[in-house]
């Protein structure tokens, strides 16, 4: 299997005009600048067929590693080292994973070697492929280490870079045994990507968005691009542009690899907010990209206070409802049970009500009857189907009013209308400090939705009709006047049943509190 370093349009463009430009191999031999067995062995993987180039590479793997580093040390003309550049890319694309483990032990030999000397190692190489690839021909002989030159790069080969620090230690890539990567040229990499991720230019973001994916791969690397605030900051900015499907699904996974830490997932919506983005990402997605939101959410699940708040904060269950009915592959549905009976595991007394008020039981029925190729669904769906089961048999008809109120999402259910439920248990809103009655007005207050907004509006005027204090807490807590906006609201429905709640607020007797 061969392997990709970076997918990029421009990118595959400025390298096939580099490989076609020529590159003055003998000039540089008469000049004492490359060995005459240096220009040998370089001109049979020059402008050579791509078949004979990876025969000749598999043939003498540690020569060229070692060739391609000399002379990047030794040559500074920017198209060479373009070139150089080019070859590496094109040599690690075109190998194997298991010719790539054999490779990459020479590459770290030369490039670690001497490390204390700055004129070789992969800081070099960092400096040098963060500048060459598409910088003009025409600049003139340069200090590469100038921090300045750093700064003024266009484009990247960041791509060899994210690939020899993902394949430093091949055995062990998501071990958190792996050989720790050395910070030294790990930090300034990721310092570049940042300012890549943050810049304007889309090909910029895609070539560092792909780079920071391969490295997210590894725990130590995650840990260094968590630390790193300008990543995430540009991560966020992406989603807030609403780029397209595939740079979407880049960055959402590279949340995802992100939330396999602990600390991140726990800090992660804190610092940045990223929640309402995702929930936002999923509802737009294309559908086959929501899997890696839903993941997102699945191990953000697993942290207590984020299972006892995910709910109340963002009404994610709803959506998550909605993700599952519409899914047509059976890992988005997977992932979305197994989300579920997290938060129920975690935080019962705080999903459960929500997961009622949201019709979650005759679903999780509904898909108990279905017949799935993975057993382990099967098992999450049992659990949720009992838990809600008995949650939903040991519920009062007041209960399950006061869990739809808790969860936001109100309907049409049948205790809204009917005056027996209310004659029974409109003084109950006045219980705990009026408690419930101050949820029902927060929701008339706070919603946007019209279905809310109505059901809302008609339970104050049933709350006002049925007790004999309802009018003075109303307006008390200051529902009154909502409830008289309401009159002119731009939905029909709600306006009906904001001028029904007004009469009863009217004609009702007042009786001192």
């Amino acid at each position: 299997m061969s392997i990709s370093l970076v997918s990029n349009a421009y990118l595959d463009e400025a390298s096939s005009k580099i490989r076609s430009k020529p590159v003055p191999w003998e000039g540089y031999q008469r000049a004492d600048l490359i060995t005459s067995e240096e220009l040998v062995l370089i001109k049979k993987v020059d402008k050579q067929p791509k078949a004979k180039v990876e025969q000749t590479l598999f043939s003498d793997l540690q020569t060229y590693a070692f060739l391609y580093f000399r002379l990047l040390k030794k040559l500074q003309r920017v198209d060479t080292m373009q070139c150089l550049l080019v070859l590496i890319a094109d040599a690690l694309s075109g190998l194997s994973m298991s010719l790539v483990g054999y490779m990459m032990p020479h590459i770290q030999h030369q490039t670690m070697r001497k490390e204390s000397q700055s004129s070789s190692g992969l800081r070099k190489l960092i400096r040098i492929s963060l500048f060459c690839l598409f910088s003009e021909p025409s600049i003139p002989r340069m200090n590469l280490y100038n921090s300045k030159l750093l700064k003024s790069s266009r484009y990247s080969t960041a791509g060899i870079v994210a690939f020899y620090f993902f394949c430093r230690d091949p055995n062990t890539i998501n071990s958190p045994a792996s050989t720790p990567l050395p910070v030294q040229y790990l930090k300034p990499f990721l310092d570049t990507l940042a300012s890549l991720v943050q810049g304007s230019a889309p090909n910029k973001r895609d070539v560092a968005v792909q780079c920071l994916e391969s490295l997210l791969s590894r725990r130590d690397c995650r840990q260094a691009i968590w630390s790193v605030p300008g990543i995430i900051a540009g991560y966020i900015d992406i989603l807030k542009q609403r780029p397209g499907p595939q740079m979407t699904y880049q960055v959402a996974l590279c949340f995802w690899l992100l939330s396999f830490e602990q600390n991140v997932a726990e800090e992660l919506d804190k610092k940045y907010d990223v929640i309402p983005l995702l929930i936002d990402v999923a509802q737009g997605a294309v559908k086959e990209k929501v899997i890696r939101v839903a993941l997102c959410f699945w191990l953000l699940s697993f942290e207590q206070n984020v299972a006892e708040e995910l709910d109340k904060k963002y009404d994610v269950i709803p959506l998550l409802i909605d993700v599952a009915q519409g899914a047509v592959k059976e890992k988005v549905i997977r992932v979305v049970v197994a989300t579920f009976r997290n938060l129920v595991t975690k935080a019962p007394a705080a999903n459960l009500p929500a997961m009622l008020a949201a019709k979650l039981l005759p679903f999780v029925k509904n898909l108990y009857a279905r017949k799935w190729q993975d057993e382990d669904i099967l098992e999450d769906i049992e659990y949720l189907r009992d838990e809600l089961n008995t949650n939903f048999q040991s519920l009062t008809t007041y209960d399950e009013y006061t869990s739809e109120l808790s969860s936001g999402y109100l309907s049409w259910s049948p205790v809204h209308e009917s005056d027996e439920f209310w004659k029974e248990n409109a003084s109950k809103l006045n219980d705990d400090d009026c408690k419930q009655l101050q949820i029902l007005l927060r929701l008339l207050n706070d919603s946007t939705d019209p279905l809310v907004l109505a059901v809302a509006v008609q339970d104050i005027g049933q709350y006002v009709k049925h007790t004999d204090r309802g009018k003075k807490l109303v307006e008390k807590y200051n529902g009154k006047a909502r409830v008289m906006e309401l009159m002119t609201h731009e939905d029909s429905e709600v306006r009906y049943r904001a001028l029904v709640a007004v009469q009863q607020l009217v004609s009702q007797p007042w009786t001192a509190v």
